[in-house]
């Protein structure tokens, strides 16, 4: 079957070739995306968006493929906005499958400056779909447009070979990192160190440079720009093959302390959520498995520990391989759990939930945030919970912290915002 052929050897076919098997219905856009294993590359994704983009007309976004809705009637975005959500319809819009009028376009996109890409975004205006002036009127800020017209604004982050072992008489406390790819991590740790100097009571602050992580924390402090319109950064794999890490000696208040921020490799969550049902020789030959064991249970230090699980805001819903992304957090809580890894020298839990600069009350940003993660992640929630009572874990309790980079614009620029 052509479809599965396609599906199964995705990298091997030309963005010109899967817009033409698209077109002719042989396979969806939605299908590339969520069930290749990956293998669908971004660059090849946004070309194929590109030249979909490129082949409606000036005053309805759609697409000329086949489709099972009357597209030469515009279906309202409000409505359809009420049952799906603002990603949904813009991969049915790709897929053909409607037609929206371009006053429906720009009063979504008034409420929501992160409805497209950049790149998406650009082909809108190449085309003529809607204009500048346009924009503008949407409450797109001109620094993001400016920044949308330069030749070239994108920056790759690439992983930096360490060590898997910590020495235990290097740092006094350890800050794990988990999560998925894309939630927000790497951009936290860059903003951390950004930031450090902007506090009143940190009188200090030292980063070793005679240790493997200074490479790495080199490459963190040069991601993002505290003036202007910067970039998230966009990854050079799907996965980030290496567990990095960076040392701290912070001075503050007259006392010193030694810290050590460890980022797991993003392939963790993936490997420990498949444990259970998966191939385990093929798992425990992954970089991210290996690490973990290493730095948790065989060669586990005896600092004092935080684990920090990074969630985006709004994110409940999403897909990562064709599962919903909360199926990867809960089965790596579970696995961890079965590790044993929450027994000891453990002082805090904690969930930074990332990006809540969606978050429209900015007087409540936390309750709203926390309100999120109770009801959208409940047994994720609750687990977590659970197991910071049964490991008295910081009397019992875990945090949330609410964390934003700034003002976010077409989900690739930023105003970093330090406060």
């Amino acid at each position: 079957m052509l479809k599965k052929k396609i599906l199964e050897n995705v990298d091997m076919y030309s963005a010109d070739e899967l817009v033409k098997y698209i077109k002719d219905g042989v396979v969806t856009l939605d299908e590339l995306c969520n069930e290749t294993d990956g293998c669908f590359s971004t660059s090849v994704r946004k070309e194929v968006n590109r030249i979909i983009a490129g082949s409606g007309d000036n005053n309805r976004l759609q697409t000329k493929s086949p489709c099972t809705i009357d597209t030469n009637n515009s279906i309202k975005f409000n409505k359809l906005i009420e049952t799906k959500s603002s990603h949904e319809v813009l991969k049915l819009l790709l897929n053909g499958e409607i037609s929206i009028a371009k006053e429906d376009f720009l009063s979504c996109l008034t409420e929501d400056h992160n409805l497209v890409d950049s790149h998406t975004f650009r082909q809108l205006i190449d085309n003529g779909y809607i204009s500048v002036e346009e924009s503008l009127k949407a409450g797109i800020n001109e620094d993001f447009i400016n920044r949308l017209f330069m030749s070239d604004y994108t920056h790759s982050f690439c992983s930096c070979p360490q060590t898997h072992k910590l020495p235990d008489n290097r740092v006094a406390e350890e800050f794990y990192l988990f999560g998925l790819p894309y939630v927000g991590k790497t951009s936290m740790l860059s903003l951390l160190l950004l930031s450090l100097n902007s506090f009143k009571d940190i009188q200090k602050v030292d980063i070793p440079v005679d240790t493997d992580g200074t490479s790495y924390s080199i490459c963190l402090r040069s991601l993002f720009s505290t003036s202007g319109v910067s970039t998230y950064p966009i990854r050079v794999h799907a996965l980030i093959d290496e567990t990095n890490h960076f040392d701290l000696n912070i001075k503050y208040c007259n006392l010193e302390q030694k810290f050590r921020f460890i980022n797991f490799n993003d392939n963790l969550a993936f490997c420990l959520s498949k444990r259970d049902f998966a191939d385990i020789e093929a798992i425990e030959k992954e970089n991210a498995y290996i690490d973990y064991k290493k730095m948790l249970i065989e060669n586990r230090s005896i600092n004092r520990k935080h684990f920090l699980f990074v969630i985006p805001y709004e994110t409940h819903d999403a897909k990562y391989f064709s599962l919903r992304i909360q199926s990867y957090y809960e089965g790596m809580l579970n696995a961890m759990k079965e590790d044993g890894v929450f027994k000891s020298n453990i002082d805090r839990v904690s969930i930074i939930i990332t990006k809540v600069d969606r978050i429209q009350d900015k007087e409540n940003v936390y309750p709203v945030a926390n309100n999120y993660l109770q009801k959208s992640w409940s047994s994720f929630y609750h687990n977590l919970e659970y197991i910071c009572k049964a490991y008295d874990i910081n009397g019992g309790f875990f945090s949330t912290i609410p964390f934003s980079c700034g003002e976010s614009c077409l989900q690739d620029f930023v105003k970093i915002d330090l406060s």
